[in-house]
This record gives structure tokens, sequence and C-alpha cells, in this order.
């Protein structure tokens, strides 16, 4: 049985951290895909303006107010931000040393979403990444239903469909949101 997810809201910030997929998905919203991945010390200035600035988003005073009040959200997207997961530890690392240095309010009410295409879970450095990370983590995988239907458009640069590599982790994976 799955358990059931404690709701968690907050002002979302998204970090776009690679420009990079390894998949080729015929759909895909991001063309000509580069080996770019975000700057680290460009994403501590915005970390920074975020810790600093009693209202980065100019809600104070209005219904949305609450979001800064709630906690964070720190998004991380890409064409798949687990291929560099170093970088997201790192952008995860920093947030919370400054938010303890700043004693900010949100120092102890984080949570750190990413999207997958799900074909990374055999990494071990996503492993430990989600391990480490597991409870302030949520990861979701991008499906496109049955296999047949998936592997039409989310496939490798080779052509070959993708599902086969994610059902090789599913049992990992589903294991792990139960456990966190």
């Amino acid at each position: 049985m799955i358990k059931k997810l404690n709701n968690f809201n907050g002002l979302n910030v998204t970090f776009n951290t690679t420009e990079d997929c390894n998949l080729a998905c015929k759909y895909c919203y991001e063309i000509n895909k580069k080996k770019k991945t975000l700057d680290l010390n460009s994403e501590k200035k915005f970390i920074d303006l975020l810790l600093t600035d009693q209202d980065p988003i100019g809600v104070t005073g209005t219904e949305e107010e609450w979001m800064l009040t709630n906690g964070i959200i720190l998004d991380f997207i890409g064409g798949d931000a687990l291929m560099n997961v170093e970088l997201v530890e790192e952008i995860l690392k920093y947030f919370q040393k400054q938010s303890w240095k700043l004693n900010h309010r949100w120092k102890n009410n984080w949570r750190a979403s990413i999207s997958t295409n799900g074909t990374l879970f055999d990494r071990p450095n996503v492993k430990n990444f989600m391990n480490k990370y597991g409870k302030n983590l949520h990861i979701g995988v991008s499906i496109d239903g049955c296999p047949e239907i998936h592997d039409k458009n989310r496939v490798f640069v080779d052509g070959r469909g993708s599902m086969d590599e994610i059902k090789k982790q599913w049992s990992w994976y589903t294991d792990w949101c139960l456990e966190n």
C-alpha cells in the first residue's frame, strides 16, 4: 500500500539545471539540446537573493503572502536534472548552509522536487543523492502510459524506447518512495 503523501505548500522556485538530456523525445520542447549546465555561482546569488529579501516576489499584503511563510520548494528540471545530480546537491547544500547561517524561516521548512525521465536510477550517485535527501525530496517520473505508447515518443538518441530502462529500476524507485 502506498502511504499518504504529506501536502507541502510554499514558494516554488525552479532551477533548469541543464539543457542536456539522455533522451531525444520526439515532442520535447527543448530543441537544439546543448551540454550546458547552470553556473553554480549564479545559483548561489539567486539563493542569496531569496534568503535576504523579505519579499522576493512582491506578495506582502496580498492573498499570496502565505507562500513566503509556509516554506520553499526548490524545483529542479532540465533535460533531466539527475544527469548532473552533483550540481543539484551543491545547490541544496548551499541553500541549507545559508538558511541556517541567516536563521531563515525556511531553514527547516523546505523541499526539493525533481522531474526525471526515470532512466538514471541505476547510477550510484543518483541513488546516494536520493537516499541522502529522501525525507525532503519528491521525485516525479515522466511516463507516457503503456510501454508501447511510451516507447513511440520517449526514445534514446539511437531511437530505442526508454521503458525497458525505466522498468529495470522501477522496484527500487517504488521502494524508495515508500521509505521516504
